[in-house]
């Protein structure tokens, strides 16, 4: 009997004893478990704000155009007046990898004027493509090359250059130094001849998606 109760009483310890710890244990576990659940609903819920933070207009950039005729065909050594190449480009986030080439896509309308001699208004469509990956040194900005095509007032004209991108910091802003040449198959319903200038400028590229 003595036996039989102390075997009782030591069962009776290590019994309340052990459903405690196991409680406290299972409660831990449970408590872990709804903690997870918490982090990965607040995970989902983040994401699909960032999702639904972004802009449809993502990726779309407009600015303006300002640039100076320095060399011109033929036709146009005759002006005795040269005005500025006025224009608005936009970008678009369009385009497509070709090569170690990252191609997009734009337009731009441009104004152009030689006083009353030649004047008139270009509108094109434009892609633009990074040479970065080709050069092997790191550059402060993206060097590009543009080439255009369109309607350039009397006839088709067609644009090639290059641009130094520099993106200003803390601002969505992308200023551009550029050089490129412009060519026309009519200069003007005078002269159905084909002509064309070099002209040099700066663009400024805005990020329109901040603004909505």
């Amino acid at each position: 009997m003595k036996r039989f109760a102390y075997i009782t009483v030591s069962a009776l310890f290590l019994f309340f004893i052990a459903v405690p710890q196991v409680s406290a244990q299972e409660e831990a576990t449970e408590e872990e478990a709804t903690e997870a659940q918490e982090e990965v609903v607040e995970e989902a819920v983040v994401e699909e704000a960032v999702e639904e933070e972004v802009s449809p207009l993502a990726g779309f950039t407009a600015g303006i155009n300002v640039g100076w005729p320095v060399v011109t065909g033929q036709y146009l050594k005759g002006a005795t007046s040269t005005g500025p190449n006025i224009g608005v480009i936009v970008g678009t986030p369009f385009g497509l990898p070709l090569g170690p080439l990252n191609v997009g896509v734009g337009a731009e309308i441009l104004t152009y004027s030689w006083g009353d001699y030649y004047s008139g208004v270009a509108v094109l469509g434009t892609v633009n493509a990074s040479l970065n990956d080709l050069i092997p040194m790191e550059l402060p900005g993206v060097l590009s090359i543009q080439i255009g095509g369109g309607y350039f007032g009397a006839g088709l004209g067609t644009t090639f250059g290059g641009s130094f991108d520099y993106p200003v910091p803390n601002i969505p802003l992308v200023v551009k130094a550029y050089a490129r040449g412009n060519a026309t198959t009519t200069a003007s319903g005078d002269f159905k001849e084909p002509t064309g200038w070099l002209n040099v400028g700066v663009m400024l590229s805005y990020d329109i998606s901040t603004l909505f």
